[in-house]
């Protein structure tokens, strides 16, 4: 069983890579299986077919990325003590959503979510996905909103959803040769998580 199921992370696994190197164009069943030293029927033992290689690669590809945001963010609002600790926290996560490093994070995203409009099945998948990252990272806004260390009537889950989301205008400007432009959206962007969480924009953790 657990050969099973290592056999077919890896087809996910380099599937999954060579979308992000080189598009779903890349995805060819036999490069694939000899890729991860199986054979042809094996591998359909695992997919019935290549729409299904790549529904789950696209998959994989949205939550894996997506963890380096929602964990790292888990893990250090759990150490919070109080609301400066909570804004700094958030100050760091946008920093990093938004960074050069994060770049591929945030084209990965938009390309799942593009490619998921045309399948209804995978759309499912990162819907589920999504709900799985909004629960996890809403108990960490739960907590800073009954220790009143953001607005009391802010609606979480319609916030979480719009944070994960808001990444997609710095895909946007980045892919039309408009890099330069990520500064000043990044600052507006920034601007609107403050006033929403109800921080204080004067504060230096702010800048």
């Amino acid at each position: 069983m657990g050969a099973t199921t290592n056999t077919r992370e890896r087809i996910i696994e380099v599937a999954a890579a060579l979308i992000d190197e080189q598009g779903e164009s890349a995805v060819r069943i036999r490069e694939l299986a000899d890729t991860v030293g199986i054979t042809q029927p094996s591998l359909y033992h695992h997919f019935a077919n290549r729409e299904a290689v790549l529904e789950a690669a696209h998959l994989h590809r949205f939550t894996t990325k997506q963890s380096f945001y929602v964990d790292a963010f888990l893990r250090d609002t759990a150490a919070c003590m109080s609301a400066n600790d909570f804004q700094k926290v958030v100050s760091e996560f946008f920093d990093f959503a938004h960074s050069d490093a994060s770049r591929p994070i945030r084209e990965a995203r938009i390309t799942v979510m593009a490619g998921a409009l045309r399948r209804p099945s995978l759309m499912k998948a990162v819907d589920e996905s999504l709900q799985g990252m909004s629960s996890k990272m809403g108990e960490a806004f739960v907590i800073a909103q009954n220790n009143k260390w953001i607005r009391e009537d802010l609606n979480i889950s319609a916030f979480i959803y719009w944070l994960l989301g808001e990444l997609t205008v710095l895909v946007f400007a980045e892919s039309t040769g408009h890099a330069d432009l990520r500064p000043a959206i990044s600052q507006l962007l920034r601007t609107s998580v403050f006033v929403n969480l109800g921080f204080s924009l004067d504060s230096d953790i702010a800048k």
